[in-house]
């Protein structure tokens, strides 16, 4: 009779062990390296998918997208490759987008939050959009550069465009 209970508890106590182990969270991101960036011009409509004609929301699945104006999709896209998953970085990361833009002699200078909510790829896409990118598809950003930085300030990683110097 004791057997079979000694037996249960050490099943219990293994099982309980396992659920800890699986239970802990990935260790914190320290330094992201962006492998790649790739430019182009998106449509609104590229961004469509069936969940989002069925319920009104966009959805945006494995993507990782942040907007300069939030509001509107069309524009010219940023896609940043990272050698790690977007999820994986700590809530509170910021992505600093600096880019010199057609008919501006200025620097465009962008400081947005990652959204709670991220996908699982290991690509973020970064749109100026609305009237930060006021033009057709033709035209292509003159150069620019891309910094991460985790909710404290300390740079994770960056990179930037031949041009930039």
């Amino acid at each position: 009779m004791l057997k079979p209970m000694l037996r249960a508890v050490s099943l219990l106590l293994l099982c309980l062990g396992f659920a800890a182990c699986s239970s802990v969270p990935p260790p914190r991101v320290e330094s992201v390296v962006i492998l790649e960036i790739s430019p182009e011009f998106m449509q609104a409509s590229d961004f469509k998918r069936i969940n989002e004609f069925l319920s009104g929301v966009e959805e945006q699945g494995n993507r990782t997208v942040v907007r300069s104006q939030s509001d509107d999709r069309r524009g010219f896209y940023f896609t940043l490759r990272l050698d790690h998953r977007v999820d994986r970085l700590q809530k509170g990361t910021r992505i600093i987008a600096e880019i010199f833009t057609p008919t501006q002699t200025e620097l465009q200078r962008f400081d947005l939050a990652l959204p709670a909510k991220r996908g699982k790829s290991r690509e973020l896409l970064f749109g100026l959009t609305g009237t930060d990118w006021p033009f057709e598809d033709e035209r292509v950003p003159a150069a620019w550069r891309f910094t991460l930085q985790d909710p404290n300030g300390k740079t994770l990683g960056s990179a930037q465009s031949y041009l930039w110097n």
